[in-house]
């Protein structure tokens, strides 16, 4: 170890990530480690982060760098950590984080290029890596080819790793398929920062009134893997009684932006608001006004974070099967509804049982907490494994 004194932890991460950062500051509490977090970049940060998706630049309205000891290894935005540029900046990322000498480092995520390269050389210099990843094997299609070459790949690469915290249900089965033995893994779901989101009493319930219209509800951005246009698709198959029934609330901007308030004009006239991009501190206002939130998801969504947020506050989640966390958090109706990814047909069926539950008490669900992966971490010690 480095020293008589504590275990150092060193944290890897891209960028200061809303959901990542209360468990910086959680561990840099604890009385296991002592810890350290190297940022790649200050992406969402700086004032100045351009998000393409988006389509704009953008900072978030909440703290996101304060309560935890920190470096920040590039003075270059997110982009630069992908590609060969992100290749090329990990020797000198490697160096910075050997020199504070630690004893094991905890990564979130195994890429961009700039994370991969990384974890690989720290891997190569013997130092344990407790990896928390993005891992799925259903929020994206893959060749057959692809689906090999991964394979192979992230096999070497686990076998290089000590301790995995798979970040649910599917990616705890993603281990396991490459060969992770059921020791080395200790599941703990994604949870959001209640200090930016917080969540309502899950033993409150309001009930809403009868002849109180469905509020139908989107966040995120308006791409096509998010499948917004899936949502009017879905609305026009309804019955005209049905859609009379409905509102629709959306917060986001994108490029499909302008086609989703046409098409959804045109199946719900003068009953749409668009609130276009809200920060963090905007959000929970968004989510208790509304009673469902749809996320229409076609592929990358290895969780769907804003399902945690809409049932924190509330709101019951409709989800396509492309949306890994509906095996943790949409197993029963009280939380929601699932339904195949690119079907409007699906969409509209799984719409009309939400109609024919409406009106439903509103009740938050209980919800899983940042500490949880704290907690995990503490119990993680060098050379010994866990206690």
């Amino acid at each position: 170890m480095a020293g008589s004194m504590r275990p150092r932890l060193a944290i890897v991460a891209t960028h200061p990530v809303q959901y990542f950062v209360p468990v910086f500051r959680g561990l840099e509490r604890c009385q296991e480690w002592q810890t350290k977090v190297f940022l790649g970049c200050l992406h969402g940060v700086d004032g100045a982060s351009f998000d393409p998706d988006f389509g704009l630049n953008f900072a978030w309205d909440c703290d996101l760098l304060g309560g935890y000891s920190h470096a920040v290894l590039s003075a270059g935005p997110l982009a630069d950590l992908s590609g060969l540029r992100g290749v090329g900046a990990a020797p000198k990322a490697l160096q910075t984080i050997l020199a504070w000498q630690p004893d094991a480092v905890l990564i979130f995520a195994y890429s961009p290029a700039f994370i991969t390269a990384l974890s690989a050389l720290l891997a190569l210099r013997g130092v344990p890596i407790l990896l928390r990843a993005d891992t799925s094997d259903e929020a994206y299609s893959r060749s057959r080819w692809k689906s090999w070459l991964r394979d192979r790949l992230l096999r070497l690469y686990y076998r290089r790793c000590t301790r995995f915290y798979p970040i649910g249900t599917e990616s705890y089965r993603h281990y396991r398929r490459l060969g992770v033995a059921p020791g080395r893994l200790e599941t703990v779901l994604y949870a959001v920062d209640t200090s930016v989101i917080p969540q309502d009493p899950p033993a409150v319930t309001v009930p809403a009134p009868s002849a109180a219209p469905l509020r139908l509800g989107f966040v995120g951005k308006f791409t096509a893997v998010k499948d917004p246009l899936a949502i009017p698709r879905a609305l026009a198959l309804l019955a005209p009684a049905s859609r009379d029934r409905l509102r629709f609330e959306a917060a986001g901007d994108g490029p499909l932006l302008q086609s989703c308030r046409g098409a959804m004009e045109a199946v719900l006239p003068g009953r749409c608001h668009f609130h276009g991009f809200l920060n963090q501190s905007q959000l929970p206002g968004f989510y208790r006004s509304i009673d469902l939130l749809i996320l229409p998801s076609i592929q990358g969504e290895v969780w769907g974070l804003v399902v945690n947020e809409a049932l924190g506050l509330g709101a019951r989640v409709l989800v396509s099967d492309r949306v890994s966390c509906r095996h943790d958090l949409v197993g029963e109706a009280a939380a929601g509804w699932v339904f195949h990814a690119a079907d409007p047909v699906s969409l509209a069926a799984a719409l009309g049982q939400a109609l024919a539950a409406w009106p439903w008490p509103r009740s938050a669900r209980p919800l899983p907490d940042p500490q949880d992966l704290v907690d995990a971490v503490r119990r993680f010690r060098p050379g010994g494994g866990q206690p």
